[in-house]
């Protein structure tokens, strides 16, 4: 994410990439670093859904690889909290690891509705941020109203049936179009739908006549080739607002 980005930026640590969701890759890399230094502090960060894609991550094998090499595993839950596990802790909690995750981030403004975010982790973890993280300190803080709003959001009684109801949506999606069509893991309630510009263009131009919210993801925000159409299924959704949707998108095809 933009964010994470700029905080590697503002942090002056040595940053490093891997192939996307791949462990193996991961694995080389720690491998790597952890051989040349048995002491250094190594985070790896990487989000639970990603945005872009519908992808969940390998989360149980990277939780083994980070343990075995002593890095601290870092994941976001802006797409996940609300959505995933038991009163909609997050695809962290679903998976039973909790324990085993020294940082999350989960935000307000996606599942929830409303503003902020937070960070999980330990005691010390929270008094070493509150005492040096700047883009903390030196932001303002959300108003009680704000704070009174995310707690109501969050303990509304109706999250559940809002689940459920957003998993038969899923579903419903899922059921007429293949996995070979589509990229996104089937439990994400963010689906992608790839092309070439031209197509996406065409099959934009189809959605937004049919008074369908949904967006083209072009580069810088994708890298090039990965071009696509961006469609978030809703807990809210009718029935007939998604037959609408399946038949717009297969009217394209």
């Amino acid at each position: 994410h933009a964010s994470v980005r700029d905080g590697l930026k503002m942090s002056s640590a040595r940053s490093f990439g891997f192939i996307h969701n791949d462990v193996k890759d991961l694995e080389r890399l720690l491998s790597k670093y952890r051989e040349n230094d048995q002491e250094q502090l190594i985070f790896v960060a990487i989000e639970a859904l990603y945005s872009m894609s519908g992808e969940l991550a390998p989360i149980e094998r990277m939780v083994e690889i980070c343990e075995h090499y002593k890095a601290i595993l870092i994941v976001d839950e802006a797409h996940s909290c609300g959505v995933y596990g038991e009163e909609g802790r997050g695809y962290v909690d679903q998976l039973g690891l909790a324990d085993r995750i020294p940082i999350r981030l989960v935000t307000f403004g996606k599942a929830y509705g409303a503003h902020g975010a937070m960070v999980l982790g330990s005691k010390d973890l929270r008094t070493f941020l509150i005492n040096y993280a700047r883009s903390l300190i030196y932001t303002t803080a959300i108003s009680e109203r704000t704070v009174e709003r995310i707690y109501r959001n969050v303990i509304d009684p109706d999250n559940e049936d809002r689940r459920v109801k957003l998993k038969e949506n899923i579903a419903r999606f899922r059921r007429v179009f293949s996995s070979e069509t589509l990229i996104s893991d089937e439990q994400s309630p963010i689906q992608i739908l790839r092309g070439t510009r031209n197509e996406l263009q065409l099959l934009n131009d189809r959605l937004k006549k049919a008074n369908i919210a949904a967006k083209v993801i072009l580069p810088p925000t994708v890298p090039e080739g990965k071009e696509c159409i961006r469609i978030v299924i809703h807990a809210f959704n009718s029935d007939s607002e998604l037959d609408l949707l399946i038949q717009t998108l297969k009217q394209q095809k």
